[in-house]
């Protein structure tokens, strides 16, 4: 999209993307996916059993902030 349509938008965010799903399954492993109904109820008790969250912050983490261990975010920034 930035490269396509540079000037269609302001700014551009980019979180959680990877183009080497192989190397993503064992991070997305370490994080049971669960119904999120299930994990938060709290946030999505409403959501049907289809919609699915990582079971912990450390999956989340592994799954979709870092490469190999390196990299990471912002835990300031809310969820």
């Amino acid at each position: 999209m930035a490269i396509t349509h540079p000037t269609d938008f302001d700014a551009l965010v980019l979180t959680g993307y990877t183009g080497d799903f192989v190397n993503g399954v064992p991070a997305l492993a370490s994080g049971i996916l669960l119904p999120a109904a299930t994990v938060s109820p709290d946030r999505f008790g409403e959501l049907p059993v289809g919609y699915l969250e990582q079971s912990s912050p450390a999956g989340r983490e592994r799954t979709f902030y870092t490469v190999d261990g390196v990299g990471g975010f912002d835990p300031a920034v809310p969820p």
